[in-house]
């Protein structure tokens, strides 16, 4: 069975509300992205989401300004892994995630379990903390090598249940 494809507005309102964001602020990153060629623009009907652009929307999102979540998002997309086992860049290793999650792709995650992803805005990083499917306890690390200031950061922490329920409301699994 054939279902009607999801219009612009309803992508900025399913991710505002599993995410707990205000929808013109996903709207606006949305634009950025957009407009950087980030992610693929088309309207009223938006082209098919992918795991790549899901993954990038989601890093735009942990910006604090909408004008510059391309840039954000490029920064923290090619931050490079520095342990674990995961995929050698954070944009990978999220793609990665979110096609597991969606079931496109095989998993070895434990959805049920709690699981995080940290996120640096401030300086650039990434963590990802899960269980997998036989219980073990696994973290993957994602950094520019720079050292860490001395003094507060910001973060962006995404439950990995939330990131499963936007993969599975938004992604196309034909």
């Amino acid at each position: 069975m054939k279902t009607k494809p999801l219009l612009e507005r309803d992508r900025h309102r399913i991710v505002a509300s599993l995410l707990g964001i205000p929808e013109p602020f996903v709207r606006q990153v949305a634009t950025n992205l957009k407009t950087n060629d980030r992610i693929a623009g088309t309207r009223p009907v938006a082209s098919p989401v992918t795991p790549q652009s899901l993954a990038r929307l989601i890093l735009a999102l942990c910006t604090i300004l909408p004008s510059r979540a391309a840039d954000l998002e490029r920064r923290l997309g090619a931050l490079r892994r520095v342990s674990g086992n995961g995929a050698s860049l954070a944009e990978q290793e999220l793609e990665n995630l979110i096609a597991e999650a969606a079931g496109v792709a095989a998993t070895t995650v434990d959805w049920w379990e709690s699981g995080d992803m940290l996120v640096g805005v401030d300086v650039p990083s990434m963590l990802v903390m899960l269980k997998t499917t036989d219980g073990k306890s696994m973290m993957r690390a994602y950094h520019d090598g720079k050292t860490l200031p001395d003094s507060m950061t910001r973060f962006v922490r995404l439950p990995l249940t939330t990131l499963r329920m936007v993969a599975l409301e938004l992604l196309e699994t034909k």
